[in-house]
């Protein structure tokens, strides 16, 4: 998708490494869940959740 950023977040649990594939970032929690909806309905999620949108308070989008 174009017009969707994605990217890797891993994260340790229990002394493994997991990786999760991450959506946005976007401004706001009612962005968060157009995006949800968006991902959902071009199949690229199959149902929402309730813990699918993190908050990043200190998160900065470089590169642009």
């Amino acid at each position: 998708e174009d017009d969707i950023g994605f990217y890797i977040s891993p994260g340790l649990v229990e002394d493994v490494v997991y990786y999760r594939l991450m959506a946005g970032p976007v401004p706001d929690s009612a962005a968060a869940a157009v995006l949800q909806r968006t991902l959902i309905e071009k199949g690229h999620k199959t149902l929402a959740t309730q813990g699918d949108i993190k908050e990043a308070r200190l998160a900065f989008l470089l590169g642009e």
